[in-house]
């Protein structure tokens, strides 16, 4: 009698422990399933909870674990607008799973919790760390270091990469060694502009993101284009006098002065012949392409 007893009241402490609840292993399924409910309902924070005891559950995989810590980091950030919960799931993701591929993001994310929440110092050494981890995977090994921005380094090798994307009249400004030195400031200075404008969080901006879009967009467009007509099509000198004759007055010294010769505006008139046979080809080429799809234009509903 005395054994029962004493297992009854071994039973009550058990209980009073739980929580008034018997223990018992959660479904992983009905979990996920109560935990976007709540998010559905707005109860951001809750439903960060819920999530929370989620990915800890056994036979969840490490990649689901990534994708549900991001997704709660993103929404009390985004929505919630709870930078302190959203920067600790944004380091727990970086921690346990570094090979995540939304791994800048994260790292920009965590910059902005930091400069959110009053602690621009921590935001700044963020920024360094997750440049100069990009700037090692990504850059060539070697090269002259030119300058230092905290813990990130510039080399020659980046400074006349940089360099060479100018169009050819503005990179002949930079050419001296004079000039090399300004370039150096200029680009050091953009480096900073841009860490200035991360921290702000200007990376989510939704005005920059769309012009972002767009010229993604117009710099594939390009690309296809090239391919398919060449960036300089080739033009015959007897195309060249035929458009000079038939627009002798676009090259008139004045509204009533004479006509300026051929060899004085050549390159003008050589320029606009490889402008006009760019132009035919192109509206060729969009031609075949509306003709191989299924497109219907309805010009008379523009207003």
């Amino acid at each position: 009698m005395r054994l029962h007893a004493l297992c009854a009241l071994a039973a009550i402490f058990l209980l009073v422990g739980c929580g008034g609840r018997m223990p018992s292993s959660l479904d992983p399924a009905k979990q996920k399933a109560f935990a976007t409910e709540l998010l559905n309902r707005e109860l951001y924070t809750e439903a960060a909870e819920a999530f929370d005891r989620y990915v800890e559950l056994p036979g969840v995989s490490d990649e689901e674990r990534g994708k549900v810590l991001y997704l709660v980091a993103n929404t009390l950030f985004d929505q919630a607008h709870d930078y302190h919960g959203a920067l600790l799931r944004y380091l727990k993701l970086r921690s346990y799973y570094p090979d995540f591929p939304e791994r800048r993001e994260v790292d920009a994310k965590i910059v902005q919790c930091f400069e959110r929440t009053g602690h621009s110092l921590e935001a700044q050494l963020a920024l360094e760390q997750a440049a100069d981890l990009n700037r090692q995977q990504n850059a060539a090994p070697g090269g002259t270091v030119v300058a230092e921005i905290g813990s990130r380094t510039l080399t020659e090798r980046d400074v006349m990469r940089d360099l060479q994307r100018l169009p050819p009249e503005v990179r002949r400004q930079f050419e001296s060694p004079q000039g090399k030195r300004e370039f150096l400031r200029q680009v050091v200075g953009r480096e900073l502009l841009y860490d200035t404008a991360l921290r702000r969080g200007f990376a989510d901006d939704p005005a920059i993101r769309q012009q972002v879009e767009q010229l993604r967009r117009d710099l594939m467009v390009q690309k296809v284009v090239e391919e398919h007509l060449g960036t300089q099509p080739e033009i015959t000198e007897t195309e060249v006098r035929l458009y000079y004759e038939a627009h002798k007055d676009e090259f008139r010294r004045g509204q009533n002065g004479p006509v300026s010769p051929l060899e004085q505006v050549r390159p003008q008139v050589e320029a606009a012949v490889r402008q006009a046979k760019q132009q035919e080809a192109l509206q060729k080429l969009l031609d075949r392409a509306l003709s191989a799809e299924e497109v219907k234009l309805y010009p008379e509903r523009l207003r």
